[in-house]
C-alpha cells in the first residue's frame, strides 16, 4: 500500500512539474520601458545621454536591420 501512494505521489509531482514548465518557457508579450535619471550636480547647459533599444531576430541581416530601424523610428515619433 505504501509502495502505491509513493508512486501516486510521484506521477502527481512529475504532471504538476512538467505543467509548470509551459508557464515558465511562456514569452512576456508586452512593450517594456525602463528610465533611471542620476544627478551629480545643477549645470546651466544640461546634456542628457538617451538609449533606445530594441531586439528582434531574423535570418536575413538585410531584413533584420530594415526591421529595427522601422521599430526605433516609430518609436520616436512617439
Amino acid at each position: 500500500m505504501r509502495t502505491m501512494t509513493r508512486i501516486a505521489t510521484a506521477l502527481a509531482l512529475t504532471a504538476a512539474s512538467l505543467a509548470s514548465t509551459g508557464l515558465l518557457a511562456a514569452e512576456a508579450r508586452y512593450n517594456q520601458i525602463a528610465l533611471r535619471a542620476e544627478v551629480n550636480q545643477e549645470v546651466a547647459h544640461d546634456l542628457m545621454h538617451v538609449t533606445l533599444y530594441t531586439e528582434a531576430q531574423h535570418s536575413d541581416p538585410a531584413k533584420l536591420a530594415a526591421e529595427i530601424t522601422t521599430t526605433l523610428n516609430k518609436t520616436l515619433e512617439k
